[in-house]
């Protein structure tokens, strides 16, 4: 990516620590060969600030976040130094511990489920009484609402009626075939 993240911080380290472990010194030049050993010595100070000196190694968590990577990553890349593998397995545990500990918000604990309210009370009447009460409240409490829906229905249609009258003939063709 154009930027570092910082899951790719020690996977970048480790592999230059890799190149600079398994390039063949033969015809190097001693200041190459010198170079080498302080770019070596300054990547052993860099594993040890992003991942042994502080309580949670953030950078091994990131890390092991990763989809493709996970704790895996570092069994295979660190298993000669056990001490560091350890210490990304410890960091991911206590962060993974933490997020499991965290505290609920007052506003995100589950409140208790509210009683259902029914349209007739809570009265002692059988099942059958109570339907048929729903039933008949159902079919009688909205009817001045269906009655004005129908009132405006009829009046849009008596208004598109008279528009349509006085239509042309081209316009009353396309009614008949849009698509002509």
């Amino acid at each position: 990516s154009k930027f570092g993240s910082i899951w790719q911080t020690l996977v970048n380290l480790q592999a230059l620590w890799t190149l600079y472990t398994t390039k063949p010194k033969g015809n190097w030049s001693k200041y190459m060969t010198s170079a080498v050993l302080f770019g070596k010595e300054k990547l052993d100070t860099y594993f040890e600030k992003l991942l042994l000196l502080p309580e949670v190694s953030f950078y091994a968590v990131a890390t092991a976040l990763h989809p493709r990577l996970h704790l895996t990553w570092f069994k295979t890349h660190w298993k000669n130094y056990p001490k560091w593998y350890k210490k990304a397995e410890t960091s991911v545990r206590k962060v993974y511990k933490d997020y499991l500990d965290a505290e609920v918000e007052p506003d995100e604990q589950a409140q208790p489920p509210s009683r259902r309210k029914h349209p007739i009370g809570s009265s002692g009447k059988d099942l059958y009484s109570q339907t048929i009460e729903v039933d008949l409240m159902l079919m009688t409490a909205n009817s001045s609402k269906r009655q004005r829906q129908v009132n405006e229905l009829d009046e849009y249609f008596a208004v598109q009626a008279y528009d349509l009258t006085n239509a042309s003939d081209k316009d009353l063709d396309l009614l008949n075939d849009p698509w002509a």
